[in-house]
């Protein structure tokens, strides 16, 4: 399974969820998974992508070339796919993954959340997505979405369109 990891180009997170991010890898290598992510070499998306390939498992980035300055590239992966911009980015990675983990990041890693959410509920594809809320890290982001729900803003079940797991295992179960 081609499996697209959303996450961080910081690693400015506790040691809990950074090992959280190393078994994610760890398991995906074993059970022969490919991972998809932004072609960084910085933060959770390197240690992510250093961790699969340590494993000898396939690891395709896309990197915008205007990120080059912001984003260094990962020369060790098995693919790199240069792409013009964050759109043909997020459009690439979603076509080319049969499901996404969405580990904890920031605005980038919430735009892509959205994005495959928004695609999702307007059965624009049928792949899974996992919001793997390590440490109570989307609690917030959770909570906001089931207020939504009770305004009645959110179209249809758009709750439904994703599951959150708190372990490796109910992502196994999820996927």
């Amino acid at each position: 399974m081609r499996i697209c990891v959303f996450c961080s180009s910081k690693l400015d997170f506790t040691e809990q969820t950074l090992q959280a991010c190393r078994s994610l890898a760890e398991w995906m290598a074993q059970n022969n998974h490919v991972l998809v992510y932004g072609g960084a070499r910085a933060g959770m998306m390197g240690l992510m992508a250093d961790e699969m390939l340590a494993r000898d498992a396939k690891v395709v980035g896309y990197l915008p070339r205007d990120l080059f300055p912001l984003e260094v590239p990962h020369r060790g992966l098995t693919e790199l796919v240069e792409v013009d911009d964050l759109f043909e980015r997020k459009r690439l990675m979603m076509e080319n993954s049969d499901a996404f983990i969405i580990l904890p990041g920031g605005v980038g890693t919430l735009d892509e959340f959205f994005e495959v959410l928004t695609w999702k509920s307007l059965d624009c594809f049928d792949k899974p997505i996992v919001v793997y809320n390590v440490e109570g890290f989307w609690d917030s982001l959770l909570q906001m979405m089931q207020d939504l729900e009770k305004k009645k803003v959110l179209a249809g079940n758009l709750l439904g369109c994703f599951k959150t797991c708190q372990s490796l295992q109910e992502i196994e179960r999820s996927l």
